[in-house]
């Protein structure tokens, strides 16, 4: 639930200080809109169709959640059971999807992009 660090690797026969070049611009593979919402698992699916996202919510609160994916375009998202059983599906945009989260609860969803 901490940020990702950034780290640059160097091979161990380098003797010499390299130049590190300045990062880019910060950004972020996703995007949750809500702070008491937790992406707790992030997998390909297991019949290899689409990509498992699992959230927590940890305030006991529910809450409409705006998912958002810079880099990835969506072409479809489903709610799913714990086995990856797709439910209903979600509306998305090019960019970012929405779901509704009851205290406590996890919430499975399976993305596909284009």
């Amino acid at each position: 639930m901490t940020g990702l660090e950034v780290d640059q690797i160097f091979p161990q026969d380098r003797v010499d200080d390299a130049t590190r070049l300045p990062l880019g611009s910060q950004s972020s593979f996703l995007q949750v809109d809500q702070t008491n919402i937790v992406l707790t698992a992030w997998k390909e699916a297991e019949d290899k169709r689409g990509t498992i996202l699992r959230f927590t919510e940890l305030n006991g609160e529910s809450s409409k959640v705006k998912v958002t994916t810079p880099i990835v375009a969506l072409q479809s998202a489903w709610i799913c059971n714990a086995v990856e059983e797709c439910k209903d599906s979600l509306p998305v945009s090019p960019h970012f999807f929405t779901f509704d989260i009851k205290p406590f609860q996890i919430v499975t969803v399976r993305i596909q992009g284009k």
